[in-house]
């Protein structure tokens, strides 16, 4: 609410415009407070999530999203997902096989990825995202951003969380806070009006998996305790279902290995309504495998 006498403010109905960012692993999200209600911001077509992936094109151009997604089967060395594991994170922290690129030293503290563009950071990687959820928000809120604030898993150093606040900056986002991810889904919940004494937060991500305990004093969140595994999320189990289905099948290359995430990907969310699926692929010599996969096996 802003008042002002009449002729002596130069904009009284000027709005001052925040937004909310789930940077994730797997998708990331833009959300605004409209009316009390919190309102995630959809795109021309309505869709809500914003896949968190990059593609490095030929003519130097950058997708974002669905349309980088879509590149994944045509050109995976140049799409790049799941970034976010790396982020903050120097080359003896990334094990062998926990991502599906090329990962390469960028000095002693860092990681990048190498694509056709280049030895790219994770940080850029994660401002080409946050870049396209600020335009998204601007175009809906219909005029530029003061500042957003942006969820980070609880278990991230200052490290991690200074690679966030320096993606942020490179997409030309103020950062007005930096708010654990079990903070923000306590406060989702509404807990924060409720009885005073500890909670535990459940978050089984794409990329990641924690526990966090918090506790709440006079309205305010304290993180007491985070543990889980940072590599550890619907990534892996796309990894474990598509290795399984090549060793049952037979005769796949290293080059079919996207092609098969993709049809373990879309096996593992069929298995959500039903007891049973065909899970089937295209090998790299135009035929097709094809496999019966169940919940409790997948489970």
């Amino acid at each position: 609410l802003q008042i002002a006498e009449p002729g002596l403010a130069a904009a009284p109905h000027q709005h001052r415009l925040a937004v909310g960012i789930d940077l994730g692993t797997t998708n990331s999200l833009v959300a605004t407070m409209r009316s009390g209600v919190p309102t995630v911001l959809g795109d021309e077509a309505g869709r809500l999530l914003v896949p968190s992936v990059v593609h490095f094109a030929p003519d130097g151009g950058r997708l974002v999203g669905d349309a980088a997604r879509a590149m994944a089967l045509q050109d995976p060395a140049n799409t790049i997902a799941s970034a976010k594991r790396l982020i903050g994170r120097s080359p003896t922290d990334i094990a062998p096989g926990t991502v599906p690129y090329a990962v390469e030293p960028m000095g002693d503290s860092a990681v990048g990825v190498r694509t056709r563009a280049g030895v790219v950071s994770p940080v850029e990687i994660g401002a080409e995202v946050l870049r396209s959820l600020r335009s998204r928000a601007e175009a809906g809120l219909g005029g530029e951003l003061v500042g957003a604030v942006i969820t980070v898993p609880a278990y991230f150093d200052d490290a991690q969380r200074q690679a966030t606040k320096d993606a942020a900056q490179a997409a030309g986002l103020n950062v007005l806070r930096l708010l654990n991810e079990p903070t923000a889904a306590a406060v989702a919940y509404g807990l924060e009006s409720a009885s005073e004494g500890c909670y535990v937060v459940y978050d089984l991500g794409g990329g990641t998996f924690d526990v966090s305990i918090l506790r709440l004093a006079r309205g305010v969140f304290e993180v007491i305790a985070t543990a889980g595994d940072p590599v550890l999320g619907g990534d892996d189990f796309d990894h474990v279902l598509a290795s399984w289905f090549a060793h049952e099948t037979g005769g796949w290359t290293a080059a079919g290995q996207t092609a098969l995430l993709a049809a373990a990907r879309r096996a593992k969310e069929a298995l959500t309504d039903a007891d049973a699926v065909a899970m089937h692929c295209d090998r790299d010599d135009g035929s097709t495998a094809a496999l019966r996969v169940t919940r409790e096996q997948f489970e």
